[in-house]
């Protein structure tokens, strides 16, 4: 492992303790299954509940319910995947090429930092940066940083929005930039949106 990329996958700790709500913690403490459930008539109906395989696409009513986030999609648009890991997965494996890189924002959940090693010819990191204003802190997107981690061979530019582990959200403006930045490198555009609606 090169020392850079120890000390990016570092960064993704950084500052899960120095943040009010941790939003990207994917564990709960431990339950039984009882303690979710509400009295007899819950056991029942759980337990009677036939095991099979979902809808590989999920169904329709979810892929319909997901479309609306969106302007002129459809639920065909949508395909529903276990998670946002499997999904980014995915994207950065079909979109990533040999001889190519990928644009990635710090901090950020370091999945895409290790598919852009394998699949490209690397990342590029660009930054969010925190700054205190009225003595609040806050997370905001360096314009700067992002031009330049976009070169020609940049094929893949990745933001998380709202921001994992920051809970940062872009501005009409910063979202404005990246889409400008993306358009002018020809680059395709992800944007993991998986904590959307935890604003």
């Amino acid at each position: 492992m090169k020392i850079e990329t120890f000390e990016m996958m570092r960064m993704q700790c950084l500052y899960e303790k120095e943040v009010e709500f941790d939003l990207s913690e994917t564990t709960v403490l431990p339950l039984r299954v009882s303690e979710l459930l509400d009295g007899e008539d819950d056991v029942e109906r759980f337990l009677a509940n036939e095991l099979w395989y979902p809808e590989s696409e999920g169904s329709p009513l979810f892929r319909e319910r997901i479309a609306q986030f969106y302007l002129d999609c459809k639920p065909e648009n949508i395909t529903v995947t276990n998670g946002s890991n499997e999904a980014n997965y995915v994207t950065l494996w079909t979109l990533l090429e040999p001889g190519g890189r990928l644009a990635c924002m710090i901090p950020n959940y370091m999945q895409a930092w290790g598919l852009g090693h394998a699949y490209a010819d690397g990342v590029d990191a660009f930054l969010l940066m925190k700054q205190k204003e009225a003595g609040q802190y806050s997370w905001t997107l360096d314009v700067e940083s992002l031009k330049r981690a976009v070169t020609p061979r940049t094929n893949v530019i990745l933001i998380t929005n709202p921001n994992n582990p920051t809970g940062a959200v872009l501005t009409a403006a910063e979202m404005d930039a990246v889409v400008d930045v993306a358009g002018k490198a020809g680059a395709w555009l992800v944007v993991d949106e998986v904590y959307r609606g935890a604003e």
